[in-house]
């Protein structure tokens, strides 16, 4: 997906390289097999078109073999194994990272296919990216969230998140003092945006709004 640069004129950006797309195709047989659909940092951004992001992040709710998988992937060529444990594998098929995980956690919304690739909603992912500020606070993470609630509004959002979590035992206290704690992501680059916004601004409307995501997060069923 392209889209055009901000500023007007000048080269159009993409979301992912048409490059990534090729590869993506190139294993279409095993996604499908194993029933995976892309979520994560660039499943939003084919959606939100806020941000550039390369790697893919693939999720499935059926148990797969990570050992199977990894062969089926090399025989594609230019093939490396980064980590495999159970459940999961993460390498790169020409030089693009891939990850594949099975992530017992049912989505809310229909699977979109975008490129002929199966691909989250972008409001499950917002869920699982607010569930994610209170793991590692990176900064793509907080422009991802922010970008969401900026079509959720904080209310809609925060309960999109409660629903897709219900009965996982996450605490919502740790979700909310994540949402301030910017320590580990001010140590980051900056993400290549496509929609700018100054990370000062990200952080205002962090702290701004910590009120009514407290209300939100908080707040009993």
């Amino acid at each position: 997906m392209e889209i055009p640069a901000e500023n007007g004129g000048g080269k159009v950006k993409p979301v992912i390289s048409e490059e990534t797309v090729k590869v993506l195709h190139m294993i279409d047989d095993d996604i499908k097999t194993h029933e995976f659909y892309l979520a994560g940092g660039t499943g939003l951004a084919l959606q939100l078109e806020h941000r550039v992001s390369e790697d893919l992040d693939f999720f499935t709710l059926r148990k797969f073999n990570p050992q199977s998988l990894s062969f089926s992937l090399s025989r594609t060529g230019e093939y490396q194994e980064i980590e495999i444990s159970p459940d999961t594998l993460h390498c790169l098929l020409k030089g693009v990272r891939f990850s594949f995980l099975f992530y017992p956690v049912p989505l809310l919304f229909s699977v979109k296919e975008i490129k002929g690739i199966p691909v989250a909603d972008w409001r499950d992912i917002m869920a699982e990216k607010i569930k994610t500020l209170s793991q590692r606070g990176s900064k793509k993470d907080f422009y991802d969230v922010y970008f969401c609630f900026q079509r959720t509004g904080i209310e809609e959002g925060i309960k999109i998140f409660k629903k897709r979590f219900s009965g996982t035992g996450i605490n919502y206290y740790h979700v909310l003092k994540s949402m301030v704690y910017f320590e580990d992501a001010e140590r980051e680059p900056q993400p290549v945006l496509l929609k700018h916004v100054e990370w000062e601004e990200i952080k205002k409307f962090f702290i701004k709004n910590l009120k009514e995501f407290e209300k939100h997060l908080l707040e009993e069923e």
